[in-house]
């Protein structure tokens, strides 16, 4: 018994192929810019005026970046609390090569079907990430974008627009990032 789960195990760390020391956490193509995005990140939210929010709004939250499985995808974690209410989600990010650009899967608190999978996908276009569909809604055809961008080590900008799929979508949301830092000075003591 143990020396065929020795055997297994061997077998399966035979099989995977640690990635050399100094190579990027992400294998998927794209920018130096894409491998900025991983980490933890606070979030200062900012909603356009709309049906649902007449003055607009405000929220904060959290965003969290992760390589997946051998660097070939990427896991985000989204959470915001506001004037919209909860919001919560999970992505999983990856590289379709016969599409030429990154699609993902979304599930969030807003979606009812609990996940959608990306109709198109996002490409790097210079140092912004893109992802641009156009959908129905109302029998009217809108045009969506997500565009990520002014991306450095501490902090980047994300902005999701819509319109009438034919001229140039407005900003209804507007994300600024910045990354957290864990603290460097030791917790204080608890007087006795």
């Amino acid at each position: 018994m143990h020396a065929s789960l020795l055997t297994f195990t061997l077998t399966l760390l035979s099989l995977s192929s640690p990635r050399p020391v100094g190579t990027p956490v992400l294998q998927l193509p794209g920018p130096p810019e894409q491998q900025l995005l991983l980490g933890e990140w606070t979030l200062r939210i900012t909603y356009a005026p709309s049906k649902r929010l007449p003055k607009g709004g405000q929220a904060t939250g959290t965003e969290i970046w992760r390589a997946g499985p051998d660097g070939r995808s990427i896991l985000e974690e989204y959470r915001e609390e506001g004037d919209a209410g909860l919001v919560e989600g999970i992505g999983l990010v990856w590289f379709d090569a016969t599409a030429g650009g990154q699609r993902f899967v979304w599930c969030g608190s807003g979606d009812p079907a609990g996940c959608t999978l990306s109709s198109s996908v996002a490409r790097w276009e210079g140092s912004q990430l893109v992802y641009s569909e156009t959908a129905e809604q109302g029998g009217v055809r809108i045009l969506r974008e997500e565009i990520f961008r002014d991306i450095n080590p501490d902090s980047f900008l994300q902005l999701l627009k819509e319109g009438p799929a034919v001229g140039d979508p407005t900003t209804v949301v507007t994300i600024r990032a910045t990354r957290r830092v864990p603290s460097s000075k030791p917790p204080k003591k608890k007087p006795r």
